[in-house]
């Protein structure tokens, strides 16, 4: 893995304890587009770094019931539909958390931004009821809206100049704030692929995945 400037400090592997190291010659590995290689555990694939930052949690962390954890996993460009990239597969990352909000919904809600851009005001209802906070009133919801819409964040000081501990600049997770932008970026038969593809993984599971 290279350890250039370039890549985000994130992403690096300096500092490895020795069961990191020992754990990483034994995995499954594939050439990364972010870093040189990734390594395949426990069905995912991840940085030398990630993996030791899973093993510092699995064996360190502990959830509390107060605890609020949000999980999200980007469409990336074809590595995507192989399920080879950082935090991959992306349909076993989202059926997870699919079935989990179906077995316990009082402690996983699963919210798409699809629902968010169609209908945000019903689901900031449902996600301040899921946080404790169903009091909220139209006028809170109008409010929140405003306050929470792509225009009021993304002109916000700290995403127009602020950066990340990582390097990255907050900039460049905003874009178009639109369903369908992924046209920006993807051919029309490379989108017809990952199509494809999510509906085979998902089929079966009462999912629905559109864009």
């Amino acid at each position: 893995m290279s350890s250039s400037s370039s890549v985000p400090d994130y992403l690096r592997d300096e500092n490895l304890t020795q069961k990191t190291k020992d754990l990483i010659s034994s995995l499954p590995s594939e050439k990364g587009w972010l870093v040189c290689q990734m390594y395949q555990f426990q069905g995912r694939w991840h940085t030398q770094a990630l993996l030791q930052g899973i093993l510092t949690c699995q064996k360190h962390f502990e959830a509390k019931d107060s605890d609020i954890i949000l999980v999200t996993n980007p469409k990336s460009v074809e590595a995507f539909c192989q399920g080879k990239f950082i935090g991959g597969p992306f349909w076993d990352h989202v059926l997870e958390y699919w079935y989990a909000s179906l077995e316990n919904p009082n402690k996983v809600l699963f919210v798409s931004y699809e629902e968010l851009k169609k209908k945000t005001g019903e689901t900031i209802k449902r996600i301040a009821e899921f946080l404790g906070c169903g009091f909220v009133g139209e006028e809170e919801v109008r409010a929140i809206v405003k306050l929470c819409s792509f225009e009021s964040l993304s002109s916000l000081e700290v995403n127009r100049e602020g950066k990340l501990p990582s390097g990255m600049e907050t900039r460049a997770f905003f874009r178009k704030g639109e369903v369908g932008g992924w046209r920006d970026t993807l051919t029309e038969s490379l989108a017809e692929v990952i199509d494809r593809t999510i509906e085979e993984k998902f089929q079966g599971s009462g999912l629905k995945f559109s864009c």
